[in-house]
């Protein structure tokens, strides 16, 4: 005992005389005090919780911890630096209106990475008058995603597509392996080296022009299996402007058709 402090226990435990309490250990209303942080420990059903606090020496240091664990394997913990782990969070939804107010106050968000931002859409123009952005759609025929010269979401557009899934492109180029498929659906294929089978139904992993009831080969024969029709005075003929299906009077080619349902062939 002085006349400046009282201390016990080889300064574990000092009072000064301006009141000033240190101990270095012993417990405050269920905390247990150690020389570096305050913590209470309390187990419930087999289940031990541990809450705590203590002073940073770093700036990860976990100074607010709670949980089932400590430090960073606690469900919840706060680092000197500020970072903050909560793994079971809620929020009552007036905390959610008033912080979205307060970050819309704070933040201007009319623009996006450049592009006009509005309740339709994304939209940005240059000074060369072209147009790019994606809209909400209203409707299936709505614009969504729109590139070209004719002004925001504008069907005049060079390439827009639609909420129907109807895409329109007026420039469009298509690349990838020789005989890859560029259009490949059951009934419609085409491929990059210019072969095309419509009607199998099927979508067949290379061309092959007997797979389909008509087709085209990038040699320019076309195999068909079905009928075709002439209407008028000259159905099939060679040499003739006005027949249905015509053959030139020379450059070669040929013409092969089945006689069926009385059909009249004349290629002479």
């Amino acid at each position: 005992i002085g006349t400046d402090a009282i201390a016990l226990g080889n300064n574990n435990f000092i009072v000064t005389n301006r009141g000033a309490l240190t101990a270095k250990s012993g417990t405050i209303g269920g905390w247990t005090i150690s020389s570096t942080r305050l913590y209470s420990t309390t187990t419930v059903s087999s289940t031990t919780y541990y809450t705590g606090m203590r002073a940073a020496t770093n700036s990860n240091t976990v100074v607010f911890y709670a949980g089932t664990a400590t430090n960073t394997n606690a469900e919840f913990y706060v680092q000197a630096n500020g970072k903050v782990v909560a793994k079971s969070l809620q929020i009552s939804t007036s905390q959610i209106d008033s912080f979205s107010t307060q970050v819309t106050a704070a933040v201007d968000l009319s623009t996006i990475g450049g592009y006009d931002n509005s309740t339709t859409g994304l939209d940005k123009s240059s000074a060369g008058n072209y147009y790019v952005g994606m809209r909400v759609p209203t409707n299936s025929n709505s614009v969504t995603f729109y590139a070209g010269t004719k002004g925001a979401g504008s069907t005049s557009n060079q390439f827009y597509v639609q909420a129907n899934g109807a895409v329109t492109a007026s420039n469009i180029t298509i690349t990838g392996a020789n005989g890859a498929w560029i259009i490949n659906s059951p009934y419609f294929q085409v491929s990059n080296d210019g072969q095309i089978g419509a009607g199998a139904g099927t979508k067949y992993s290379t061309f092959n022009a007997t797979n389909y009831p008509f087709s085209v080969d990038n040699s320019g024969s076309i195999r068909f299996k079905g009928d075709i029709y002439g209407c008028s005075s000259y159905g099939f003929r060679k040499g003739v402007s006005n027949a249905q299906l015509a053959l030139p009077t020379s450059g070669g080619g040929s013409l092969r058709v089945e006689i069926c349902r009385g059909l009249i062939v004349d290629i002479s």
